[in-house]
């Protein structure tokens, strides 16, 4: 923060056109004021999500619809600093999480309260957005609507990411056997120690075979995909009878989409692939948003999930996170430090 005359200016980044990294920005802009039911967040630190770089890139639906420039982040942990005159369920001066449409990459940030919520004790700061953010709530999301596991073998790609680190923990909870796929040896290390039965390194040739070696006879019953492109199409030739192929993203830049050739093959096997979202999630029901939460939060308390890795960076990094980012040099969730 920095004072001009009479006017407090907030710090913040903001994409100037869709492209690159480079297209993040730093500005100062007017500190962000509250009306009605909002909660204004002092940020401690704002997370990162693959979708950040999709949108930055102008890739993610609706985004080209949104006016440039704009402050990306969906989730920040930090403590309320002034709230609005309907807020009566918060106060000045508590530890939350707060879940936001965008503009999280600031010093201060404006929610609607229904939005923000409060963190218990027990869990520090670093651990907030890894748990509880954008990529804990979509592997919360995506374990709730599985079937039952019966020590069925789950395949589930980027799993060294933030919302696999989550999805291994949840899924072994649920007995699942899970297989994770990852590009690198010591994301191999990683989820090995998150949680992971099986650990395959998709980026070599062969990899294919050691999946269906170690799904057996017979085959995955579930794959939990991010990636798209080749690990997708690959996991789904591994799929057992009614097996089941989940998709929620696709970092890769190909879309996920069912070759010719699998058709007949899927129709044998009574295979099914289906889609996850949280704006779709959210929507079917009222209190689904509140419900993940504090699922995640007693996942934690109670030791469910153990391990919520996160890399903190200096906010001036942000750039060269991206980047990172985008060449799957990183693990567990990426935190902004705000006041760094």
């Amino acid at each position: 923060m920095i004072f001009g005359n009479k006017e407090l200016k907030v710090r913040q980044f903001e994409i100037t056109n869709f492209g690159g990294a480079e297209t993040l920005k730093e500005f100062y802009r007017a500190m962000p004021q509250v009306s009605g039911d909002q909660v204004r967040v002092r940020v401690r630190f704002a997370g990162l999500n693959y979708a950040d770089v999709m949108q930055r890139r102008g890739l993610y639906p609706g985004i080209q619809e949104q006016g440039l420039p704009y402050t990306p982040g969906m989730e920040v942990v930090g403590e309320i600093d002034a709230i609005g005159p309907d807020v009566s369920n918060l106060s000045v001066g508590q530890r939350v999480f707060a879940k936001l449409e965008m503009g999280g990459y600031s010093e201060f940030v404006v929610a609607p309260a229904q939005y923000v919520f409060v963190v218990p004790e027990g869990i520090v700061d670093e651990d907030v957005l890894g748990l509880v953010g954008t990529s804990g709530q979509t592997a919360f999301g995506v374990a709730k609507s599985l079937k039952a596991a019966r020590g069925r073998f789950a395949f589930i790609t980027a799993a060294a990411g933030g919302v696999g680190t989550v999805l291994i923990q949840i899924c072994k909870h649920l007995g699942w056997v899970v297989i994770a796929g990852v590009s690198s040896d010591e994301k191999a290390a990683y989820v090995s120690a998150v949680g992971a039965d099986y650990a395959i390194r998709y980026d070599r040739d062969g990899w294919e075979a050691e999946l269906l070696e170690i799904s057996g006879e017979a085959g995955l019953a579930i794959v939990l995909d991010s990636v798209g492109g080749e690990p997708n199409r690959e996991a789904l030739d591994a799929l057992g009878a009614q097996g089941e192929l989940v998709f929620f993203g696709a970092a890769s830049g190909d879309h996920v989409g069912l070759p010719p050739e699998f058709v007949f093959p899927f129709i044998g096997r009574c295979n099914s692939v289906r889609g996850f979202g949280l704006i779709g999630y959210y929507l079917s029901g009222p209190n689904v948003l509140a419900e993940t939460i504090e699922g995640l939060f007693d996942l934690y308390l109670s030791g469910v999930i153990q391990n919520v890795f996160s890399s903190i960076v200096p906010a001036g990094q942000v750039v060269e996170v991206h980047r990172a980012m985008e060449n799957r040099e990183t693990r567990g969730k990426i935190q902004l430090d705000m006041q760094a």
